[in-house]
Formats: C-alpha cells, sequence, structure tokens
C-alpha cells in the first residue's frame, strides 16, 4: 500500500507538470499513460485498503475498544 501511496503522489504530480507544458504527441501519449497509472493505483489502493481493514478488522476493533 506505501508503494501505491507514492505511485499514486508521483503521478499526480507529473499529471499536473504536463498539464502546464505546450502540446505534442509524445507528451499526450505520457499524459495519458500518467492518468491510466494514476487510475489503476488509485483503484489499487482502495482494494487493498479494504483487504486490510476486513482482514485486520478483530485487532482494529479491539484496539477501539481499549480506548
Amino acid at each position: 500500500m506505501f508503494i501505491l501511496f507514492i505511485l499514486l503522489i508521483l503521478s499526480a504530480i507529473t499529471i499536473e507538470i504536463m498539464e502546464d507544458l505546450p502540446y505534442s504527441v509524445a507528451l499526450d501519449t505520457a499524459y495519458h499513460v500518467c492518468t491510466a497509472i494514476h487510475i489503476i493505483s488509485g483503484f489499487l489502493f482502495a482494494v487493498f485498503g479494504i483487504f486490510h481493514i476486513i482482514y485486520n478488522w478483530k485487532t482494529l476493533k479491539h484496539y477501539l475498544k481499549g480506548k
């Protein structure tokens, strides 16, 4: 999840930088690749986050109950 989080941040920064550059076919292709990476890594981050909560639900519940 940490790697996906870093990938999300880097792809978002790259997309923001590319939006300000002048148009070219190579940059347009790179922009679409970065956007696809951002969407896929965001989806995987959400899915793995849900699995992480489900897998650790007992511990999480115990931790919250103790507070």
